[in-house]
């Protein structure tokens, strides 16, 4: 092959124009010889491991985006709310204060299972309600170890509430 010498493949644009300018009959076996040389300089091996940890990382950190972007208690979950739950169809209640995405109380309520259903209903209260200051008062003087939820047959309640 006329015209190919080891500094020919030194730098990518003149091993293209060296390629071009060949009027060589074997062009495919020319391009081979350039591909070859080419992935295997120094400049391109020399690159190769920058590159192989550039990807992993940006492989990384997009694996934890995605974690990062479904936690929990990320934003309001309540966006309707009722301003009474008949007391016996409560099982037990969760209050979660102001956070950082959400501005406001948020009272959800775990509802009994009914004709032995193992499907979980949950029903979020009105904090501003009668049964939703009820219910504050009740965790913040009853719920001890603060944990996130609390039995309702904790509150001694007034039937009304």
């Amino acid at each position: 092959m006329r015209g190919f010498t080891p500094q020919t493949f030194t730098t990518a644009p003149a091993a293209l124009v060296t390629f071009f300018e060949s009027s060589s009959n074997h062009w495919s076996l020319s391009l081979l010889h350039f591909l070859f040389n080419y992935f295997t300089s120094k400049q391109v091996m020399a690159f190769l491991p920058k590159a192989l940890l550039l990807l992993l990382l940006a492989v990384v950190c997009i694996q934890l985006s995605g974690v990062q972007a479904e936690t929990p208690r990320d934003r309001c979950w309540c966006v309707e709310t009722k301003k009474y739950v008949r007391k016996e169809t409560i099982e037990e209640f969760s209050i979660f204060p102001i956070r950082p995405r959400c501005d406001k109380v948020e009272i959800i309520l775990t509802l009994k299972p009914v004709n032995n259903i193992s499907e979980v209903v949950q029903r979020c209260l009105n904090p501003s309600s009668a049964q939703g200051k009820n219910l504050q008062t009740c965790w913040k003087s009853r719920n001890t170890n603060n944990t996130f939820t609390f039995k309702m047959s904790n509150c001694p309640m007034s039937q009304n509430a």
